[in-house]
């Protein structure tokens, strides 16, 4: 189902644009919150620890990839107006490339700068070996976490999931 957002009432549009986003944001923290009380209750307090202090270097991660597909999702949004369907797949395309290079390289060099990276930010050794350990997972999930938000940005520039390329 396609929807014209171009035509009919701007606020309704808007709120039914925003509810999913804020249901997604809201459960997303409920997650971290669950997350936390797991870790926390079942694995003990030093994981808990390193999952704290690797929190912000997984949050940037995250926003970096969000960011990018956004900016990507703003293009597609911009060709899918115009009515330029072939623009709008080579948007979709060139997306994808640019994620299986930016995947590799974030990957990659995550996997190397872990260490040295919890340590400028004055992780304690205690923890250490753990949130290197957690952060690496988090690399290692970059490219799944890039292409599911590369293909959510590319259905919501659309309107929806009908006559998706």
């Amino acid at each position: 189902m396609t929807k014209d957002m171009t035509e009919g009432s701007i606020v309704r549009h808007l709120i039914t644009y925003t509810i999913p986003l804020i249901l997604g944001n809201l459960f997303q923290l409920t997650y971290n919150a669950v997350d936390s009380i797991i870790v926390g209750r079942f694995i003990g307090k030093e994981a808990l620890a390193a999952v704290g202090t690797a929190s912000p270097v997984m949050n940037i991660i995250i926003l970096g990839i969000s960011g990018i597909c956004i900016g990507a999702s703003v293009l597609m949004s911009g060709f899918f107006g115009a009515k330029q369907e072939d623009m709008v797949k080579k948007e979709m395309a060139t997306t994808a490339v640019f994620g299986v290079y930016f995947s590799v390289i974030v990957v990659l060099l995550g996997i190397l700068v872990t260490k040295p990276l919890l340590r400028a930010l004055y992780v304690p050794e205690e923890i250490l070996e753990t949130a290197a350990s957690y952060l690496r997972i988090i690399f290692l999930g970059a490219p799944f976490t890039f292409f599911y938000n590369a293909v959510a940005s590319a259905l919501k520039s659309r309107g929806g999931f009908k006559d998706a390329p």
